[in-house]
């Protein structure tokens, strides 16, 4: 998991918001992640804890390899999953 992590937080984090969004986060639960992070890159490891946590407003999708690259696909980096979906074995359209 850590790698992943280290993935989002330093080649996804100025998309954070985007990332959020397909993961279907609240958006006032976003609000909050942003007022306690001063930095992209802490708000998307943030994101990510409160995800993998199943903290409320986190969304009810699946906490799958599936969800989190077309999460990153939909953020803009459609490179980075591409690499995500070959190394976790995940076919995305």
């Amino acid at each position: 998991m850590a790698d992943i992590t280290e993935a989002l937080v330093n080649r996804v984090n100025k998309h954070w918001k985007r990332f959020g969004n397909s993961l279907r986060f609240d958006p006032t639960l976003m609000e909050k992640i942003e007022a306690n992070n001063r930095k992209s890159a802490d708000c998307m490891l943030d994101l990510v804890t409160k995800w993998v946590r199943k903290d409320e407003g986190t969304g009810g999708l699946p906490r799958t390899w599936e969800t989190v690259v077309k999460a990153v696909k939909a953020a803009g980096h459609k490179q980075l999953a591409e690499e995500l979906a070959r190394k976790f074995g995940v076919t995305i359209t």
